[in-house]
């Protein structure tokens, strides 16, 4: 139980403490997923002209969680455990730390990446489940490779959102879609009792980074 226990305060959190504003101007979404076309360098597959900020938002978002697999390759055949509490609060400290120097809002900073972390745990468990009834596919990365590649993302993402906070603001159900549509084909997202739970919170969670009050 123990395991589950940050995201259900999470969601009692955003439950209790989310307004959605209504008047927000739109942000158009035209998301076409890409291809992992530069394994050297995932961020630059969110680099096409053609992107709005939310469109590569959304792209960053979706490398990011695709790495998940190869975490989860690194960690079943030794068995080690998906959650790690200790590296979370470094992480969530860490994130404080570049939200003040960007001069983002820190605890919404913090809540979006639990629930990233959420996320990519989820992933991480849809396969180890499968692996247990089928041949592991072996990683590709170390730890080490993919921990960098996160890190570019994670900066990449935190600059989308400094781009989409400054100009013009989003609104909750552009987030939401634009989060369903990126995000659709990958495998162990959605939890088998709520498709929709996490696209929910991660919305609930961007949204108010990236719409100044």
């Amino acid at each position: 139980m123990r395991k589950y226990l940050p995201i259900t305060m999470i969601m009692v959190f955003l439950l209790i403490g989310f307004i959605i504003n209504s008047q927000v101007i739109g942000v158009p979404i035209d998301y076409e997923k890409v291809t992992v076309a530069n394994k050297d360098n995932p961020v630059k597959n969110c680099k096409v002209e053609q992107f709005t900020q939310a469109d590569r938002l959304w792209c960053l978002l979706y490398e990011r969680e695709s790495l998940m697999k190869e975490v989860a390759a690194n960690k079943y055949p030794k068995r080690k455990p998906i959650y790690d509490g200790m590296r979370e609060l470094e992480v969530l400290k860490n994130v404080a730390t570049i939200a003040k120097k960007k001069q983002l809002p820190v605890r919404e900073m913090q809540l979006y990446s639990q629930i990233v972390m959420d996320v990519s745990r989820q992933i991480q468990q849809y396969w180890f489940n499968l692996w247990e009834k089928q041949e592991i596919i072996n990683a590709k990365l170390s730890l080490n490779q993919i921990r960098e590649r996160i890190d570019q993302l994670d900066e990449a993402i935190l600059d989308s959102f400094l781009l989409i906070r400054g100009s013009d603001s989003i609104a909750f159900k552009q987030i939401q879609d634009g989060l369903r549509k990126s995000l659709a084909d990958l495998n162990g997202i959605y939890p088998s009792h709520d498709k929709e739970l996490f696209i929910d919170l991660l919305a609930k969670a961007i949204y108010p980074v990236v719409n100044p009050i």
